[in-house]
This record gives C-alpha cells, sequence and structure tokens, in this order.
C-alpha cells in the first residue's frame, strides 16, 4: 500500500526554525505562498518531525489528503476524518490551549 501525502500550509511565524522545512517538500514558490504561507507536502512521518519544530505558542500546521486531515501542534498531531466529526473536539481544545483561534482547527477545509 502507498503512504499517504498530504499538502497542507504552515505559517512561517509558527516555525521555530526554518530547517524544519527540511523534512517535507515545500510546492509553494520559495519564501512562501503569499502572507507568510507555505504549502508543503509530506508523509505522515514527515509531518510528525515537522511538529516537534513548531512554536509551542501559537504553532500550528494542517494537512489534508482525500478525506483525511492532520492537524500539529508541537509534539502533536491529531489526525481527522473530514466526513465526521468524531475526534474533532480533543483537537479543538487542544489548539485553544496554545493560542490557536477554534475556527481554524473547527472549520474542515
Amino acid at each position: 500500500m502507498k503512504t499517504p501525502v498530504y499538502r497542507g500550509a504552515i505559517l512561517e511565524e509558527s516555525l521555530e526554525d526554518r530547517a524544519a522545512l527540511r523534512f517535507v517538500r515545500e510546492v509553494s514558490p520559495p519564501g512562501g505562498g503569499g502572507s507568510g504561507t507555505l504549502i508543503v507536502e509530506g508523509t505522515r512521518a514527515d509531518i510528525g518531525a515537522l511538529a516537534t519544530y513548531l512554536k509551542l505558542s501559537g504553532g500550528y500546521a494542517q494537512f489534508w489528503c482525500g478525506p483525511r486531515s492532520l492537524v500539529a501542534f508541537r509534539g502533536r498531531v491529531f489526525e481527522l476524518d473530514l466526513r465526521v466529526r468524531r475526534g474533532w473536539d480533543e483537537a479543538v481544545r487542544h489548539a485553544a490551549l496554545v493560542g490557536v483561534p477554534r475556527e481554524w482547527i473547527a472549520a474542515p477545509v
């Protein structure tokens, strides 16, 4: 079975160190996709490694692959199903704890 590749967005200001991008493939133009947003691709393992470099306060990234979404915070990655709301509450609570607005997590894209 092929390992799923997720595509997602990271705000540059969420990164402790831009060197974290070595774990993913940047698909936006070098320097970002505008407004400090980087569009990247990677596997779940890649995203887990990148998550260790997200800021403790306000650090956040979200990725999608089909009906699945990965929401990454420093040291924590939530896997969510876009078709159902089950499991989203824990990610939303964690977002609030680290200063990420609830609506960024609560609204599937």
